[in-house]
């Protein structure tokens, strides 16, 4: 089964959203002249939302289920560091995509993209 429009733009806003929140922490801790690593932040969070993510993804009957539930817990955790961080622009932004990806982006998945019927039982 291929993932579905709204898990292909999550994981894609999500990873640059990621990128955009690292790069603003490190210069808001003073870049270059400071020792402080804010990699490190997004490194603990991805491993542990890996964990959590695995956990929830099922495949039943040779179809994939909650892969876009397991991406949308990443999105939520970056917004959460974008929160701790200040940087309110990023968490409304991450927010508001979050809501139109989970939402008319599946009303139009419904509407316009044809599902595989599944598969016969053995």
């Amino acid at each position: 089964n291929a993932a579905g429009m709204r898990t292909h733009g999550l994981v894609c806003f999500t990873a640059a959203a990621m990128t955009l929140s690292v790069l603003a922490l490190y210069y808001q801790l003073g870049g270059s002249q400071s020792r402080a690593d804010p990699l490190r932040i997004f490194e603990g969070a991805g491993a542990f939302v890996g964990i959590v993510a695995a956990g929830l993804i099922v495949v039943s009957r040779g179809r994939v289920k909650n892969l876009t539930t397991a991406v949308h817990i990443w999105l939520a955790a970056v917004i959460g560091i974008a929160c701790g961080a200040g940087q309110w622009p990023l968490v409304a932004m991450g927010s508001i995509v979050a809501v139109v990806m989970l939402t008319l982006l599946r009303v139009l998945e419904l509407r316009w993209v044809k599902r595989e019927p599944p598969p016969p039982e053995l």
